[in-house]
C-alpha cells in the first residue's frame, strides 16, 4: 500500500497535518516504523467548514501487509469506533510486520449526528460505494475510503455494530464465491475467534463488497448495538482485531486459546405481520425452534394480536428493542446453523 502525506504522532498528539481532496494521499512516506496521524479532507461544505476524516497509521519495523481497519460507517455505531480506537492505543509499531492504516470514524456528520444516514445529504455511506468525486458528500467520501484506502491494502476490515435500536449476538459476514479474494475472506472470517459467520451475497453499494469485486479480501463484523460502546463488546472486538494481525501475518502468535469452531449460518429476518406493543419472549442467543414464538404483538388496549414465531430453528441473534412496531418491520433475526466451517487457516500472503 502506498501510505503518505503525514507526520509522525503520539497516541493523543495534535493532528497537524492535512491531506486535501485534490490529492491522493502517497502514502510512502509513512511506511517509516512508528504511528502516524492526520486529516484527509474530503469537500469543502457550504458554511466553509471541511468534511475530513481522521487517519492513523501505525507501521511496523520490518515489511508485510497491509490492513486497512474501518468503523464509524454508521454514525449510530460507536462499539467499532471505541474498539478501533482501543486497539489501535495498544499497538507497539516495535511489534509489526506490516503496516495498518485506520479510520475510526468513516462518517464524521453521521456520528456527530448519532444516526446511521448523513445529515448533509440523506444517504447510507455503506450503500454508496464506489461513490463519485464530483457527487454529493457521501459519494465522495466513499469514492475516498474505497479509492485512496481500501483498494491501497492487502485486507479490508470493515466494523459494525446493531445500531441504536436493537442488539446483536457477535458474527462476521464474509462474501460468497470462490474467486481468490473470496476464499481469503472466509480464510480470515473463520480465524477471528467468533462463533457465528454469516456468507452473504452483498449489496454492491458496501465498502466490502467492491474491495472483494476488484481483489482485495474483506470481512465486515457486527459486535453489539445500542447505539452506545460497552465494555465488554469492546473487548471482543479488541480480540477479534488482534486475531486478525495474527492471521495475516502482521504480528507474531501470541498463543491464545484457539477459538471455538465456527459455525455457518444463514440469516432470516423475522417481521411483524401487523403494527403494535412489541413484546420479545427469547433472549439474545437462545435457541428456538422451528414455530416457536419469539415476540407478540398486542394492541394499545393490551389486546394480543400476533404471535411471532421463527420460520426455523436456530438461535435468537438479534432482535429490535423499540417496543413500538409497524407491519413489515424486522422484530427479530434468526441465525439457522448449517454447520462446521472448514478450510484453510493459514495467513494470507
Amino acid at each position: 500500500m502506498r501510505v503518505a502525506g503525514a507526520v509522525g504522532a503520539r497516541r493523543g498528539a495534535r493532528v497537524s497535518d492535512v491531506i486535501g481532496s485534490h490529492a491522493a494521499p502517497e502514502l510512502a512516506r509513512l511506511t517509516r516504523p512508528g504511528r502516524h496521524v492526520f486529516r484527509h479532507v474530503v469537500a469543502r461544505l457550504a458554511d466553509g467548514t471541511d468534511l475530513s476524516v481522521p487517519v492513523i497509521v501505525v507501521a511496523g519495523g520490518t515489511s508485510g501487509p497491509c490492513l486497512f481497519a474501518v468503523a464509524g460507517v454508521h454514525g449510530d455505531e460507536p462499539q467499532g469506533v471505541v474498539a478501533l480506537q482501543d486497539a489501535l492505543g495498544g499497538l507497539d509499531p516495535g511489534g509489526l510486520g506490516g503496516t495498518v492504516v485506520a479510520i475510526p470514524v468513516a462518517n464524521p456528520p453521521a456520528f456527530r449526528a448519532g444516526q446511521r444516514r448523513s445529515p448533509l445529504d440523506d444517504l447510507d455511506l455503506n450503500r454508496t460505494f464506489p461513490g463519485d468525486p464530483t457527487g454529493s458528500p457521501s459519494q465522495r467520501l466513499a469514492h475516498v475510503l474505497l479509492h485512496d484506502y481500501a483498494l491501497r491494502a492487502d485486507f479490508v476490515l470493515s466494523m459494525h455494530s446493531w445500531g441504536s435500536r436493537g442488539l446483536v449476538v457477535p458474527y462476521v459476514e464474509y462474501p460468497a464465491g470462490e474467486s481468490p479474494a473470496e476464499a481469503a475472506s472466509l480464510a480470515a472470517a473463520q480465524a477471528l475467534g467468533l462463533v457465528f459467520c454469516r456468507q452473504s451475497r452483498w449489496h454492491p453499494g458496501l465498502l466490502v463488497a467492491c474491495a472483494v469485486h476488484r481483489g482485495v479480501p474483506a470481512v465486515e463484523t457486527e459486535v453489539g448495538g445500542l447505539g452506545i460502546a460497552r465494555a465488554p463488546e469492546s473487548a471482543r472486538y479488541r480480540d477479534v482485531f488482534e486475531r486478525l494481525l495474527v492471521h495475516l501475518g502482521l504480528r507474531p502468535d501470541p498463543g491464545v486459546a484457539a477459538p471455538e469452531a465456527a459455525r455457518i449460518v444463514r440469516h432470516l429476518e423475522v417481521t411483524a405481520p401487523v403494527g403494535g406493543v412489541l413484546r420479545p419472549t427469547r433472549d439474545l442467543g437462545a435457541a428456538v425452534r422451528s414455530g416457536e414464538v419469539v415476540a407478540t404483538i398486542d394492541d394499545l388496549h393490551a389486546r394480543r394480536l400476533a404471535d411471532v414465531t421463527s420460520p426455523v430453528g436456530g438461535v435468537v441473534a438479534a432482535y429490535r428493542l423499540c417496543s413500538s412496531v409497524g407491519p413489515g418491520e424486522a422484530v427479530a433475526t434468526v441465525f439457522e446453523d448449517l454447520g462446521e466451517a472448514s478450510g484453510p487457516h493459514g495467513p494470507l500472503r
